[in-house]
């Protein structure tokens, strides 16, 4: 038994999020029952020759995957050289529980450089195979797949289907799906598919996560009853509201101080001041006075923790003094 399977109670995954799965922003999760943690993606090429971006994504130096307060850790990598992609699990595999292979990525970038959903393509599943198959040989961790549905399946979703046992038989030990199509100018469009996420549970003999179709916490219950899957991941849903998996409803208020009073508690170089930003606005994004564009502009312009807080309390949305928070280095 694996340590996915050894876990007790549902299984709640934070989805892998450019920008947004921030170590403080893990640990927040965390906190709330959130026990299947991804860290963004990681482009395996960038990752080995850009050390500017290494040190953005992920650095052991600074905590990310610490034993202690960020496992169980899922790492995903993109990527579409075997030779790459290898190399760069080997620089990761000791700082994680399991690697995931992105190939669900819908954007353009993944589409110019033949990475994410632009590998869901058949004449491409011969090269993720490769892939699987030798990361699944060489490295010590676990290797994981998140994916879409294919496009030109039929109503049964058969490629999407026949994909997964692919990599299944290739040695992948889970899979993810995000039962929606690829699209490089809608990425929500329409409700999920989640029948897709049934047919491919039934299928195969691994672990599959189910991913799509969340807004409050009876959606979880919801889609895990209506696919049977193993476990559930939740992206926009839970930035929105990060004690999601706990069943509470978000105040906040609360939830900003909390994440902030993290991002005090890291190695400051793992605070990054434009996730902060972002993670601010998408917990206030149900308050319509974070649409004034003069508290955008406020925000947008500050540098610390402190200076969030101080313009959260300008602007009416905390009635704490800001220096309840000492500023971050």
């Amino acid at each position: 038994m694996d340590w996915f399977e050894s876990l007790t109670g549902p299984r709640y995954a934070l989805a892998p999020m450019v920008g947004q799965c921030d170590l403080p922003f893990r640990i927040l999760t965390r906190q709330h029952g959130c026990n299947v943690v991804y860290t963004q993606m990681i482009e395996a090429a960038r990752f080995l020759n850009d050390e500017t971006y290494r040190h953005q994504v992920f650095d052991s130096r600074r905590g990310d995957g610490n034993s202690s307060t960020d496992r169980p850790l899922v790492v995903q990598i993109a990527g579409c050289d075997p030779n790459v992609m290898i190399a760069c699990s080997k620089l990761l595999e000791n700082h994680c529980d399991a690697i995931d292979i992105n190939l669900g990525c819908p954007q353009q970038r993944a589409i110019d450089n033949n990475y994410g959903s632009a590998l869901l393509v058949p004449k491409h599943w011969e090269t993720v195979a490769t892939i699987v198959r030798e990361l699944s040989q060489i490295c010590n961790v676990p290797i994981w797949c998140k994916i879409r549905c294919i496009p030109g399946e039929n109503k049964d979703h058969n490629l999407t289907v026949a994909f997964a046992q692919l990599m299944e038989k290739s040695g992948v030990s889970l899979i993810a799906l995000h039962a929606r199509y690829p699209s490089t100018s809608r990425r929500r469009n329409g409700a999920a598919f989640l029948e897709a996420v049934k047919a491919v549970k039934t299928a195969v003999s691994i672990p599959v996560l189910t991913n799509g179709n969340v807004v409050e916490y009876s959606d979880l219950v919801k889609n895990l009853e209506l696919t049977g899957a193993d476990g559930i991941m939740v992206g926009e849903a839970l930035l929105r509201n990060p004690w999601l998996f706990s069943g509470k409803e978000a105040n906040a208020t609360l939830v900003i101080q909390e994440y902030l009073t993290i991002c005090m508690g890291v190695d400051p170089s793992a605070f990054s001041i434009v996730a902060a930003r972002q993670h601010v606005r998408n917990i206030l994004r149900p308050d319509k006075r974070s649409g004034n564009q003069k508290f955008r502009d406020a925000l947008g312009m500050v540098e610390t923790a402190n200076e969030i807080l101080s313009v959260l309390l300008q602007y009416g949305f905390l009635d704490v003094k800001a220096s309840s928070i000492p500023e971050l280095e």
